[in-house]
């Protein structure tokens, strides 16, 4: 939720709209761009490339985003024009084999996430979010990759692809992931490899852009399921016994090592696992594998809460890192419907086994109140197989809750789409306590002025506070309850949080 002015909230909706309608984006006040120009950086490594036709791309092995320390070079490849730039953006020069270019967007809303991506290369590329390819071009060499009609997709807020948008040329790779899957509120990362021959003369490029629109507001969902936005631990747990398991006993990862995207897809060539109703396979590999989500609540009152879960082979369930449900007996019957079901009712019973699903070894006796918190939570599942190398599994998660009947996951949040630079330099800050009744502090350790934003979650400025200086304080006893986003602007940098009122 940062920002690259100190305007306030209304004036960003009208400074974005005149961006948008100036060059050519989508002309709504939520929309922003990101465009390749001399803000792009270029990492330190690169990869050999000798495939002359057909490009297989990189596979998501890209470089860690330290490396990216130089600036991208603007201009065509050779003394003559070779490669067309798409609408307001820059051609960015590359040289032989395969070179990482690497900008920073930052997104403030994921409600009814589209986007259109426009690409001109010379020879190849893939274009990555956040570790997952979005695109790719790997076709036989020709000059149409580098000449307009660009490349040309559209993703819209429901899903639907137009690959070769408004007559451009069509990708030969794009993605079927949810856009509010892989993008995050926040810090996105976006990639671009470009390919060239490994011939040292041989030089190329490309030029980018892409339009990404949003809606202000906040959506609260009944569910969470597995997906592509759930993150894997470097972590694995050796285990060399193949028939019942009895858990890791809570010894669980830190949240710092979920660091990797998880994969979606069965893991094998063939159908092996089914999927709960409207979640994804994840596939994971021998041995125990752990995997996290994180999610927030408006509220833990009077929950009720579902699960239902298939694996390949066992697995247990943990919410803040509260045992909930373990299935340890390795059977065919894990990976095949009807699915293990449990249900959690606010009153305090429990259904294992519910509406005629499988049930679970074991689970908690705890209320779900008592484990899920108003604000941010986290779902962590453990999933175990085989020691052998050979062996693969994977699962498909669906979590329902509701408080009383009314949907408490926010989904979607407030406050339009921004695009910041690579080497954007953020403010730090402490904010405390959170949640709170009232009274909320703000520290920061530099000496520097600041001003200090409070929204609602319709984007409202609800409170405003001058000229600070270190620390600062303000009371919002008043308030109802709910989540409110604070952002403290100093200058050009930005500090921003939310805040829960209890």
């Amino acid at each position: 939720m940062k920002k690259i002015t100190t305007l306030s909230m209304n004036l960003w909706f009208v400074f974005v709209s005149l961006l948008a309608t100036s060059h050519g984006a989508f002309a709504q006040l939520d929309s922003a761009y990101c465009v390749s120009d001399s803000t792009w950086n270029i990492s330190t490594t690169t990869t050999t490339s000798t495939v002359l036709g057909y490009w297989s791309g990189v596979h998501g092995v890209l470089p860690d985003t330290s490396t990216f320390t130089s600036m991208a070079m603007i201009g065509q490849p050779y003394p003559f024009h070779t490669i067309d730039s798409v609408e307001g953006a820059y051609v960015i020069k590359a040289a032989n084999n395969i070179s990482y270019y690497h900008k920073k967007l930052i997104l403030d809303t994921l409600s009814d996430l589209s986007i259109r991506l426009r690409l001109t290369v010379d020879d190849h590329a893939e274009v990555y979010i956040n570790g997952v390819r979005l695109v790719g071009i790997y076709d036989t060499i020709e000059s149409s990759n580098w000449h307009n009609p660009s490349f040309d997709v559209m993703i819209a807020e429901d899903g639907t692809v137009t690959n070769g948008y408004m007559g451009g040329e069509a990708y030969d790779s794009v993605t079927t992931v949810d856009m509010d899957s892989l993008f995050n509120i926040g810090s996105n990362d976006i990639i671009v490899v470009c390919r060239n021959m490994a011939t040292a003369t041989d030089k190329g490029g490309f030029s980018f852009r892409l339009d990404v629109k949003g809606t202000s507001g906040v959506v609260t969902v009944g569910e969470f399921v597995s997906k592509p936005g759930v993150h894997k631990s470097t972590v694995i747990t050796p285990t060399n016994y193949s028939g019942h398991w009895s858990g890791v006993a809570g010894v669980l990862p830190h949240d710092s090592t979920f660091t990797i995207p998880a994969v979606q897809g069965q893991p094998y060539s063939f159908h092996s696992l089914d999927s709960v109703p409207d979640a994804c396979v994840i596939k994971t590999g021998n041995m125990i594998t752990y995997f996290r989500y994180e999610f927030d609540l408006t509220s833990n009152d009077s929950l009720n809460v579902r699960f239902r879960m298939n694996v390949d082979d066992a697995m247990e369930i943990y919410v803040n890192d509260h045992f909930i449900a373990r299935e340890g007996t390795n059977s065919k019957l894990n990976w095949r419907g009807p699915n293990h079901d449990i249900k959690f009712s606010m009153s305090g019973a429990v259904s294992n086994g519910f509406m005629g699903g499988d049930a679970f070894d074991a689970y908690t006796s705890d209320t779900m109140s008592n484990i899920f918190v108003t604000g941010t939570n986290e779902i962590i599942v453990v999933v175990r197989n085989q020691k052998k190398s050979g062996d693969k599994g994977g699962f498909s998660i669906r979590m329902d809750i509701d408080s009383d009947g009314k949907s408490v996951i926010v989904k979607k949040k407030s406050a339009p789409a921004s695009i910041l630079p690579s080497d954007s330099n953020p403010l730090t800050a402490d904010l405390y306590p959170n949640p709170t009744h009232g009274t909320v502090n703000i520290l920061i350790d530099e000496d520097t002025n600041y001003d200090v934003y409070v929204y609602d979650m319709s984007g409202r400025v609800v409170k405003t506070m001058t000229d600070q200086y270190r620390h600062a304080e303000f009371d919002i006893t008043e308030f109802a309850q709910g989540v409110y986003f604070v952002k403290v602007i100093s200058g050009t940098r930005t500090y921003a949080t939310k805040v829960m009122k209890q």
